[in-house]
């Protein structure tokens, strides 16, 4: 099975995410609204970030293009 790994600031918070796996539950994927459609044709795969004053932000990544 070929993975992507979505790199998130804090190494402790890295998931293996399944390119091309329109059920991806790694991360924030699955029940979130993840994985989505990119452009290209590839899926933006997500993970959670921090909390902050405003809620929290998410950390996300193409899985074919990278952005």
């Amino acid at each position: 099975m070929i993975t992507t790994k979505i790199i998130h600031p804090d190494k402790e918070m890295d998931y293996e995410h399944i390119v091309g796996n329109k059920q991806c539950e790694k991360g924030w994927c699955g029940n979130h609204g993840y994985p989505k459609p990119c452009l290209c044709g590839g899926l933006i795969h997500a993970d959670f970030g921090d909390d902050t004053d405003d809620g929290f932000w998410l950390h996300t990544m193409c899985d074919k293009c990278g952005r």
